[in-house]
């Protein structure tokens, strides 16, 4: 194989998509740990 080659990145184009989506996901996630720790405390 030829190791010259750039990786491709799957689902995005770039690796910056990945860590935007990444970064959305875990805000989405503490946002939706915030709602049912007040609604079931």
């Amino acid at each position: 194989m030829n190791e010259n080659l750039p990786e491709k990145v799957p689902l995005f184009r770039t690796w910056k998509g990945w860590y935007i989506a990444v970064l959305v996901f875990l805000v989405v996630q503490i946002f939706l740990f915030i709602l049912f720790t007040n609604h079931f405390a």
